[in-house]
């Protein structure tokens, strides 16, 4: 699993935190930190807009005001949050609201896998996105769904939201840069995660999608062994890792150029994009359906130490960048491979070719 340390050379400084709770703008009024933290870890869904926060039938957190956090305290006092300026502690509690609403939801693997797949023929029809013809697109998705509900449905039962809520309140209560969600049969996650995330961790799940907006300060995001179709279209501008693998993704979305490392092996790719994070260091593809891979994606990789594009449908092999020092192109239809290669080269894997 690549983690920050594989990219440590490379990482800019950790960014500061987003909520100082030693900064209060004039005129507005700001829960002891101790007792925030409390009330946040014993915050509960009871009903829309309402939330319990202790034992106690008075301990309520009311949001159905817009724009004001009330927090009915034991003594039947209530504190409230307003939105204004903005205020941090406002926006945390409406935060950990949406989090234990989700915690009490099923929203169903076969509900989201319906959903993602319309909205993936509607961007493939509407923005050309795929070199994928839309009948064939439609069909190579049904056949995706069916073996996607056949494999998971019975895992997707098992789903502990409930450690998820745990953790992610942690995480934020504590300023944590780093979230592991993985391995707890989620199948979906809510839209809004910590802010102030550096590393986020969401393998062994029963995935079908990510937020569509991700933590800005994201630098390590590993989803692997999900059933993801696709990624979210915007990607964090400073990420720099990216793990993938093992999952349904049919066509990547445009980088965040400051990626270092992508691994996109064992999905349903059949290209790449057009052109590729110019600081990548290592780029694994293997088992997709990739029939082709541009001279010039690769020669402008400069930086590109490992390359593996093996068990694919590659007809001939592309041009090397100049650095490469591991190539594994095995199991692909090869009849010749390009010489000389770069001097570079160090371990070198064509097995498996005609």
């Amino acid at each position: 699993m690549a983690s920050i340390k594989d990219i440590r050379p490379f990482a800019p400084g950790i960014p500061p935190s987003s909520v100082n709770p030693g900064v209060r703008p004039p005129g507005q009024f700001f829960l002891p930190v101790e007792l925030k933290n409390e009330i946040l870890r014993n915050m509960k869904y009871i009903g829309p807009q309402i939330f319990s926060w202790g034992d106690d039938h008075r301990q309520i957190i009311d949001l159905s005001t817009a724009g004001e956090v009330k927090i009915h305290m034991v003594d039947n006092t209530i504190i409230t949050l307003e939105r204004l300026n903005p205020n941090p502690q406002h926006n945390e509690f409406m935060m950990v609201a949406e989090w234990c609403q989700w915690a009490m939801e099923r929203d169903g693997l076969q509900e989201n896998l319906q959903k993602n797949l319309y909205e993936i023929l509607e961007e493939n029809q509407q923005n050309k996105q795929s070199e994928i013809p839309q009948e064939d697109l439609k069909e190579s998705l049904e056949e995706i769904k069916e073996n996607i509900l056949e494999e998971n449905l019975p895992a997707s039962r098992i789903e502990n939201r409930a450690e998820a809520l745990r953790r992610m309140k942690e995480c934020l209560i504590t300023r944590r840069s780093m979230l592991n969600l993985s391995n707890l049969g989620l199948t979906s996650l809510p839209e809004n995660l910590p802010p102030h995330l550096i590393e986020f961790y969401c393998s062994k799940n029963v995935l079908t999608a990510l937020p569509k907006v991700m933590p800005k300060w994201l630098l390590v995001l590993d989803c692997t062994d999900n059933i993801l179709i696709l990624l979210p279209k915007v990607q964090p501008s400073k990420l720099m890792v990216l793990n993938c693998y093992d999952n349904c993704i049919i066509w990547l979305p445009e980088l965040s150029t400051n990626l270092r490392v992508i691994n996109c092996s064992e999905n349903f790719l059949q290209f790449l994009p057009p052109s590729m994070p110019q600081y990548l260091y290592k780029l694994s593809c293997a088992g997709n359906n990739i029939n082709s891979i541009p001279d010039e994606m690769l020669e402008n990789l400069t930086r590109l130490k490992v390359f593996d594009c093996s068990s694919n449908d590659l007809i001939s092999a592309p041009r090397l960048p100049p650095k490469l020092i591991i190539y594994y192109c095995g199991e692909n239809q090869f009849k010749t491979v390009p010489v000389p290669q770069p001097r570079s080269l160090k371990v070198f894997s064509c097995n498996g070719n005609p």
